[in-house]
């Protein structure tokens, strides 16, 4: 009888073989056919990563959807649909924002999911899930298109302690009356203290006009993909694996012609890739991190070393937060009294 850990990766492997744009569709048929698939696993861990609609549109694609059993067919099926409706929603309303930062002259551009939709890098609208819709605004102006958004019936979110004391890449969140994303409104792409490896100033400068709307360069695009989950999602820290992240890669790295070399050998790209060319041949032409691939695989094998790295991992993050907020405290006298009169939310917060 095969182990759970072993039916972990087969998944994962699966997974990323209905997502590749390189491997052999009459293996994966083959693969599909057999009676000794477990899609409740599958389920669940393409939904963990947010890639079960991409996985439908990727099976139709490659005309595989009929070896599916029926029922997760007509499951899959409507969740793409109801995304595919809201996809069109939220290009809807990006449109709008457009509209108002064009007359405005705001100097901006969608980043992430929202400029891949925008960009018609998808075949399908029902591809990609998208949360907020994140848009880079010229530091110097973000605050008048803030205020121009809630001219237009947004409403911004409680401003925390962390948004008041330290320099957040975004404004809190912008919640909409008339339609359906929050929007954040960034004057940086990656977190502190990592701005410079890719520089605001940079993406607005290579921007490129899509319609009504700005994106970033094709190389950007790229380059903020991998970052934004290796630095501003810790995926390099905590050697974890965004499937999302790696289709979002691969997508745009059917689209360029050339690449920066440069960029690849970056250790938090080197690591992104490696574990992505573990379940993915469309990586195999990049250098490989053999330790970071190496752990992962481990982790993924031994649920005993996945925790305990984990909780080791989260604990050092931890530490290293109250650190930093100890010595805010004893310098800054205002901070001090905000942290007191904020006190039990902080400590339900620390208890969690």
């Amino acid at each position: 009888m095969r182990s759970t850990q072993q039916t972990y990766k087969e998944t994962l492997q699966l997974i990323c073989d209905i997502l590749s744009f390189q491997n052999s569709v009459e293996d994966l048929k083959q693969k599909i056919a057999s009676t000794t698939i477990q899609w409740d696993p599958f389920v669940t861990i393409a939904s963990d990563h947010l890639v079960l609609t991409t996985c439908y549109c990727r099976l139709s694609r490659k005309k595989l959807l009929s070896y599916l059993p029926k029922e997760l067919e007509t499951y899959m099926e409507e969740l793409t649909r109801i995304n595919r409706n809201r996809n069109h929603s939220l290009l809807h309303q990006v449109d709008n924002i457009s509209n108002i930062f064009n007359k405005n002259a705001i100097n901006y551009t969608l980043l992430k999911g929202t400029a891949l939709m925008a960009g018609n890098y998808f075949e399908d609208l029902g591809e990609r899930m998208v949360g907020d819709i994140d848009i880079l605004v010229e530091k110097t102006q973000i605050n008048k298109a803030q205020e121009l958004l809630i001219h237009e019936g947004y409403e911004s979110v409680k401003q925390t302690l962390r948004a008041k004391y330290f320099d957040d890449k975004h404004l809190p969140r912008l919640i909409p009356n008339h339609f359906i994303g929050a929007v954040e409104l960034h004057s940086k792409v990656l977190t502190k203290p990592y701005n410079s490896k890719l520089r605001a100033e940079d993406l607005l400068r290579l921007k490129t006009g899509i319609g009504n709307t700005s994106i970033p360069s094709d190389h950007n695009l790229l380059e903020h993909s991998v970052l934004n989950f290796q630095i501003n999602d810790s995926g390099h820290f905590y050697n974890a694996m965004s499937i999302r992240s790696l289709y979002d890669a691969l997508t745009i790295l059917k689209t360029l012609t050339k690449t920066d070399a440069s960029f690849f050998e970056l250790n938090y790209v080197k690591s992104f890739t490696s574990i992505g060319k573990l379940f993915f041949n469309d990586f195999d032409r990049l250098s490989l991190s053999t330790f970071q691939s190496r752990l992962f695989l481990k982790r993924i094998q031994s649920p005993f070393l996945k925790k305990t790295t984990d909780v080791l991992l989260k604990k050092t993050m931890f530490i290293m937060l109250i650190s930093n907020r100890i010595f805010l405290f004893t310098k800054n006298k205002h901070y001090r009294l905000d942290i007191i009169k904020d006190y039990r939310r902080i400590f339900s917060i620390i208890k969690s």
